[in-house]
């Protein structure tokens, strides 16, 4: 007879231990499902920030063609929060003109390289295209000292050599368009840039 209840104290305990077990289960089931129906959603919205910070390059750009490259106009009231479809974009130009203690080569360059070393960055921008002589030069970052990830001779132009102590020059304008849309899953954000020479 005792063994007899010990068995039913054991079967209580497995029934027990396999309702929770399928309880958690459920539990991670519906959270999954939740999940699997957010991320089409967050993706939709992510996507539609992104065409809506592209519209505003391109509203920049339109401008910057109708009004002769005036980068410094791009900033503030009729570019901040312009709403368009379900978000909105915000764009900013920024212009870098060769600073007036003009960056200087601090070693002759081959025209295989693609680090740039000079006194100093300070001044230009964090991106964009250099002249160095007549050759224009891309880069993707800076240092202190150093242009970092040339890509030599874009444009037509030819990558050479250049001598210890030329010059390397900077026009450009850089727009930046950040685009938001919010929903029902939080905001969604995307930034573009486009460099212009």
């Amino acid at each position: 007879m005792k063994h007899v209840s010990n068995e039913k104290g054991a079967t209580v305990v497995v029934a027990v231990a396999t309702l929770l077990v399928l309880s958690l289960m459920g539990t991670v089931v519906v959270s999954l499902m939740g999940v699997e129906k957010y991320s089409p959603l967050h993706e939709s919205q992510t996507l539609q920030a992104q065409w809506i910070a592209e519209a505003g390059v391109q509203r920049a750009l339109t401008y910057m063609s109708r009004e002769n490259g005036n980068c410094t106009a791009i900033t503030g009231g009729s570019w901040t929060n312009i709403t368009l479809g379900r978000g909105t974009f915000s764009v900013l130009g920024t212009r870098y003109i060769t600073p007036s203690s003009a960056a200087v080569l601090t070693g002759s360059i081959t025209a295989a390289s693609t680090t740039i070393t000079v006194g100093s960055t300070t001044g230009y921008a964090p991106r964009g295209r250099m002249t160095i002589d007549s050759e224009f030069i891309d880069y993707t970052g800076t240092t202190a000292t150093q242009f970092t990830g040339a890509k030599r001779g874009v444009d037509g132009t030819t990558a050479a050599a250049h001598n210890l102590w030329a010059a390397v020059s900077q026009y450009q304008c850089t727009v930046r368009s950040t685009g938001t849309v919010t929903g029902g899953f939080g905001a969604a954000t995307r930034v573009e840039e486009a460099v212009v020479q």
